[in-house]
């Protein structure tokens, strides 16, 4: 059985961890400020996953040590998300490193003698059931006012990616229901004004259209089933101001909210300024597609399809044209209604 860590091997593993988290500070500035937007630190993702795995297997370090791994290792996946491009497929190839290290199993201790499981002080095993990763990830989100706009929808994409592929997928998910309450349910204003410093609806809103993009069915899916948290997650998944007064009271997930989600997004769609009025519209087109998409019936997707099919259909026979798309016809977005 491993020996408890002294109070030195404590100060001194604090000491390792906040030296690595500016190290990889530095580097994701680094590596943030090149013209191809590439990162490296990806690449170290998987040594470092690795060099746990096998720091584990040869040692007797009690497992609080390891525990500070998992943490610092998280650390090193969010700065690396912050800096990847929503869109770029490197996101794709970070999400990856995160299903290596879980199809991974239980680490045991091979090489001592005792074949001890890989099992932190509240349970959890490594890497089975990526401890801590839910949690970290959701105090970044609570922090995220401070965040650019860029490295706010970056992180985002990341996060969205992970319940879509089942990792952490109810944990993870009220990470989203922080932020469209608090983009979405929120009073404040839409724009920022010049020279003002309050986060505005604008600079939140490609954070929120990137969860309906990467994680709309699975979003769908737990408002379907009323999916609800612990009374502790409260603060993160109770309703906010606009959407108690619009008598939606229920906490987590339900469809009533996310109606008023699309609503929102709907309303912010005929903002004065352009690129707001894109990001609503496109958060809207990625709500009313995951009902049909997903054979679930939600209030005004059926109607606002018809409506769509028919001018589809009258275009075809204005137009002469073999076929033709939704860009050839003008969508009201209140045939929803």
């Amino acid at each position: 059985m491993a020996t408890i860590p002294t109070l030195e091997q404590i100060r001194s593993r604090e000491r390792f961890s906040q030296t690595s988290r500016e190290e990889i500070d530095r580097e994701a500035a680094d590596d943030e400020s090149k013209s191809n937007s590439q990162s490296s630190l990806w690449s170290t993702i998987r040594g470092y996953i690795l060099n746990i795995n096998y720091r584990y297997t040869v040692s007797d370090n009690h497992i609080m040590l390891f525990e500070w791994d998992m943490h610092d290792l998280w650390y090193l996946f969010v700065q690396t998300a912050k800096i990847t491009n929503a869109d770029d497929p490197a996101q794709d190839r970070l999400v990856d490193q995160l299903l290596y290290a879980r199809e991974m199993g239980t680490i045991r201790r091979r090489t001592t003698g005792t074949d001890e499981e890989a099992i932190t002080s509240d349970g959890l095993r490594i890497w089975t059931d990526l401890p801590y990763l839910a949690e970290d990830m959701r105090e970044v989100w609570e922090k995220s006012m401070d965040m650019s706009p860029n490295h706010r929808h970056n992180f985002a994409a990341f996060t969205a990616r992970l319940p879509a592929l089942g990792v952490c997928d109810t944990g993870l998910s009220l990470c989203a229901l922080w932020l469209l309450r608090e983009a979405l349910e929120t009073p404040r204003q839409l724009t920022r004004p010049e020279n003002g410093d309050k986060v505005s609806v604008a600079d939140m809103l490609p954070a929120c259209v990137a969860w309906f993009k990467y994680c709309s069915h699975k979003l769908l899916t737990l408002a379907v089933n009323n999916h609800s948290f612990a009374e502790v997650d409260l603060h993160l998944s109770a309703p906010g101001e606009l959407a108690r007064n619009a008598n939606i009271e229920q906490a987590g997930f339900s469809v009533s909210r996310w109606l008023f989600w699309r609503q929102r997004f709907k309303d912010i769609s005929r903002c004065e300024d352009e690129q707001v009025a894109k990001e609503g519209r496109r958060g809207f087109d990625s709500m009313i597609n995951s009902g049909r998409e997903m054979g679930y019936k939600i209030a005004g997707e059926s109607k606002y399809w018809a409506k769509v099919e028919n001018a589809l259909e009258e275009e075809l026979k204005r137009s002469g044209k073999n076929n033709v798309s939704s860009e050839d016809i003008v969508i009201d977005l209140d045939w929803t209604e």
